[in-house]
């Protein structure tokens, strides 16, 4: 048993290794990038994965909080937002953090109405395109795509809500920016 431990164990070390290897290589090729930032890439992604850890909610975070919405409302919701992400062409950071504004802010917030539900990924869109975009579209645009379902004040109301809740904390590490760097690495 300490046999199969000990190989594990070096398997695991010479994994690592080519790990960090490959990180190296990935670097060096970035290096003469000033934006890319290369020198200092290991240390922003063990900062980001920390900062993950950090932000995690648990996986039922629907079921114990929420009475009305379920998980299958929040899919057709972040369904819905992806359509819409799509047709104003936005980066695809800004769905993450659309999706991590809805996410927090349901969890954060006991018993949300389900009439609420659209208004919330609205304004969570809304919110992630100005943080985002250079160029985020515009709310009489945004709301356009609601048929008038969601006023103007309605989503503005919403926007203080969440940034309250959130204590204007909207910088947190998505899946995105993981990605980007393996496939970078691969």
């Amino acid at each position: 048993m300490e046999e199969v431990a000990r190989v594990v164990e070096e398997r695991r070390k010479e994994r690592m290794k080519t790990l960090t290897r490959n990180l190296e290589v990935c670097d060096l090729l970035d290096i003469r990038n000033p934006q890319s930032a290369a020198e200092y890439a290991p240390q922003i992604y063990k900062h980001l994965h920390s900062e993950e850890q950090r932000h995690l909610y648990p996986a039922d975070f629907l079921v114990g909080n929420q009475s009305e919405i379920t998980e299958k409302m929040r899919a057709y919701l972040i369904d819905w937002l992806s359509e819409l992400h799509l047709k104003f062409k936005l980066w695809p950071e800004t769905l993450y953090v659309c999706v991590g504004l809805i996410d927090k802010y349901i969890m954060l917030q006991p018993d949300i109405k389900k009439k609420d539900l659209q208004c919330l990924g609205i304004t969570a869109l809304h919110v992630a395109g100005k943080y985002e975009e250079i160029y985020p579209p515009e709310l009489k645009q945004i709301l356009r795509v609601t048929d008038n379902a969601v006023s103007k004040e309605q989503v503005l109301q919403l926007e203080f809500d969440i940034l309250q809740a959130l204590d204007f904390n909207l910088t947190f590490p998505s899946i995105f920016r993981f990605m980007e760097r393996y496939a970078r690495i691969a």
